[in-house]
């Protein structure tokens, strides 16, 4: 069985990368936000864009082989995805249209037109 989580966009996004990082930490095999949304108190509060929140998620951990690293970021209309897999591993990488990339240990640059 599979357990995923939704992280609201209601903080800037310097202070919600903790809470993905904690998703990962917590072993959550996905993660979910919003981008519109009005519900109960909510629609008061404070509300961030998703790309904001999603940039959140970006980030590093350290690994039994090594430093394992995502960013990702909309140029040119295009979204351009970086990722850095430790030595001696492999990753598996699915791209926002469900194109899927094994990735030897290494940088990858991956990329897609008509995503922003």
């Amino acid at each position: 069985m599979r357990f995923g989580i939704t992280i609201l966009p209601e903080l800037r996004w310097a202070d919600a990368q903790h809470r993905w990082r904690r998703a990962e930490e917590l072993g959550f095999d996905h993660a979910w936000t919003y981008d519109h949304i009005g519900w109960r108190d909510l629609v008061e509060g404070p509300w961030f864009d998703a790309v904001p929140t999603l940039t959140a998620a970006a980030g590093r951990i350290n690994t039994l082989y090594g430093e394992l690293a995502s960013d990702w970021r909309i140029e040119d209309g295009q979204f351009k995805w970086t990722a850095v897999v430790p030595p001696n591993t492999t990753a598996t990488a699915i791209l926002p249209d469900g194109t899927v990339q094994e990735l030897a240990a290494g940088e990858h640059e991956m990329g897609q037109a008509g995503t922003a």
